[in-house]
């Protein structure tokens, strides 16, 4: 089984040499435009890495580049939802933390305790100051 060529996007052009680079196979696009723009250089260095993974009998076949191409778009979508999805969950603990950390404390057992007492010694005292203006 031949090896896959070795991943170079494109081929040095001659020094002083207005003719274009030549591109790497796998890096053709169906348009035949001249040079893949950033998602399509992502994709198509993922198809091939596909392929060569799979180990296709005929890796540079236009059939075997546009499904190991469609799998790349799908993986790489998947991908970019799950970093999304992540971020979001990142963005959302941190607005709470940070709405958590605004809060004061609650107050703790003695205080609840303290705070029932002096209630109590109000309403006693209320009661008392009725009884002896003879409201009672």
């Amino acid at each position: 089984m031949a090896l896959p060529e070795p991943i170079r996007a494109v081929a040095p052009a001659p020094a002083g040499s207005d003719k274009p680079a030549v591109l790497a196979p796998w890096l053709r696009r169906e348009n035949g435009a001249a040079e893949p723009g950033p998602t399509e250089r992502i994709e198509a260095l993922l198809a091939f890495a596909l392929s060569a993974e799979g180990a296709d009998p005929a890796p540079l076949a236009a059939d075997v580049m546009a499904r190991r191409r469609a799998e790349a778009d799908r993986l790489l979508t998947e991908h970019a939802f799950r970093l999304l999805h992540n971020r979001v969950e990142e963005i959302r603990g941190t607005a709470t933390a940070e709405a958590l950390r605004g809060l004061r404390a609650p107050p703790g057992f003695v205080t609840l305790v303290l705070a029932v007492l002096v209630g109590l010694g109000v309403a006693a005292g209320a009661v008392l100051l009725a009884h002896r203006l003879g409201y009672l």
